[in-house]
């Protein structure tokens, strides 16, 4: 699949429509469309504390950079709330918004 700015997301599987009705091979695409994007979710989500976050950001596609660092934002604040350290993730927050400018 190829986004309108030209982002490309790999089926996770290959669809065949031979010997198939258009509307079944249709809803099939669909179907790795979305199994295909949950899977780069997914894949993105989980490479985020393994990788320099400038770097990650051009390695995932735009929508799964925002919910994944979503996710991790949602993940890091409630650690550093826990640790009583909303400063230290602050301050990580505010290097790693300096990095990516």
């Amino acid at each position: 699949m190829f986004s309108a700015e030209k982002e490309k997301v790999d089926f996770v599987d290959e669809v065949n429509p031979n010997d198939k009705n258009v509307e079944d091979w249709m809803n099939e695409v669909e179907g790795m469309m979305c199994q295909s994007i949950r899977w780069e979710l997914r894949n993105s989500v989980d490479k985020y504390p393994e990788t320099k976050r400038t770097q990650w950001t051009c390695n995932h596609p735009g929508q799964c950079i925002l919910n994944g660092s979503q996710v991790w934002w949602t993940t890091l604040v409630e650690e550093a709330i826990a640790r009583k350290d909303i400063r230290g993730y602050f301050a990580l927050s505010t290097e790693q918004l300096n990095d990516l400018v």
